[in-house]
This record gives C-alpha cells, sequence and structure tokens, in this order.
C-alpha cells in the first residue's frame, strides 16, 4: 500500500523503533534525533510528493503532524538530551 516492498517497510519500522527507544532512555540521542528526522522528511516527502496529502485537511491526517515531529527531532538534535533533575 505504500508503494514500496515489505521487507524494506519492516526495515524502515524497526529503524524507527530502535531511534526512538535511543530518545526515550537517553542513549546516542542526538544520532537517534537524526534518524528519525530523516525518517520524517522521507514520510512527508511520501505525502506530498506521492500521495498528493494537503497540509492540514478534515477528512485525512495531513502532514502536519509530521512537520512538528520533524522540528521537535531537529531540535533535540541541535539541543542535546538534557538531563533529569532529580
Amino acid at each position: 500500500m505504500m508503494g514500496m516492498p515489505a521487507g524494506m517497510i519492516f526495515i524502515l519500522g524497526m529503524i524507527e523503533a530502535v531511534a526512538s527507544l535511543g530518545l526515550v532512555f537517553g542513549v546516542y540521542t542526538q544520532l537517534s534525533a537524526l534518524i528519525l528526522a530523516i525518517v520524517m522528511v522521507g514520510a512527508t516527502g511520501m505525502k506530498i510528493m506521492k500521495w498528493g496529502v494537503p497540509f492540514a485537511a478534515m477528512d485525512k491526517t495531513g502532514w502536519e503532524f509530521d512537520f512538528i515531529l520533524f522540528f521537535a527531532s531537529l531540535v533535540i538534535l541541535f539541543s542535546g538530551g538534557g538531563l533529569i533533575g532529580i
């Protein structure tokens, strides 16, 4: 349905899951943020170029949330992970 082979979609899902766990646990935070930013560029590109989805729509999910996640990843990439204070 996405226009990619099933194996490629599985690998993309695994990369996204591992990078997300890296952000959650603070392991290689900036590398994880970079990987997720690249994934979000691909997701946004698919929605805009291939599927023709508008930025926001009432009847379907636009690419506004992907845009937010991309910039959140950039913020983590450029500012670092930070520390949790107790």
